[in-house]
C-alpha cells in the first residue's frame, strides 16, 4: 500500500494482508510472474474502465529494481507519479463484500531445566476475522 503519492520511501506500507495467488519462473532470458488478486480484496469505484497502476520487482541477488512503468532513478520506486494506465475490456462491477474467517490451533511447551520448574504445556484455539467495509 502506498500513501501520500509515494514520494518518500516511508510512504510504502508492506503490511497489506489479503488473499492472493502468484507463481513465478526464472527462465534463461527472462523472469515471468503471474499474479491473481481477487477484486474483492481491493477497494475501487464501480464502473471504472481503467486504473493507474505500476508493478515493482526487487532482485536482491543483482541489486536490481524493475518497474513496469519506467521511473527515473532520482525518484523512489514507490512514486505514483509514473503509473501507467491499465485498461479493462469492460467497466468493473462492484465485487461484493470481503469477509474472511481464519481458524487456528496452536500450543506451547516450556521446559525450564535450569530452575527445575515443572513443564508448562497448553493448547490454544481461536480465530481471526476480517471484515472489510467499503464506503460509497
Amino acid at each position: 500500500m502506498i500513501s501520500n503519492g509515494g514520494s518518500q520511501f516511508e510512504d510504502l506500507n508492506v503490511s497489506w494482508d489479503n488473499k492472493w495467488y502468484s507463481e513465478a519462473k526464472i527462465l534463461k532470458d527472462r523472469w515471468v510472474c503471474e499474479i491473481a488478486i481477487p477484486f474483492k480484496t481491493i477497494r475501487f469505484k464501480k464502473d471504472l474502465d481503467s486504473w493507474n497502476i505500476n508493478f515493482y520487482r526487487l532482485d536482491t541477488d543483482r541489486a536490481e529494481q524493475s518497474t513496469w512503468s519506467p521511473i527515473p532513478r532520482i525518484y523512489n520506486v514507490t512514486s505514483l507519479a509514473f503509473s501507467r494506465e491499465l485498461k479493462w475490456d469492460k467497466p468493473l462491477d462492484h465485487p461484493g463484500g470481503n469477509i474472511s474467517l481464519i481458524p487456528y490451533a496452536a500450543g506451547h511447551n516450556i521446559d525450564d531445566f535450569e530452575n527445575k520448574l515443572p513443564t508448562d504445556r497448553a493448547p490454544s484455539i481461536g480465530g481471526d476475522a476480517k471484515v472489510a467495509i467499503a464506503l460509497h
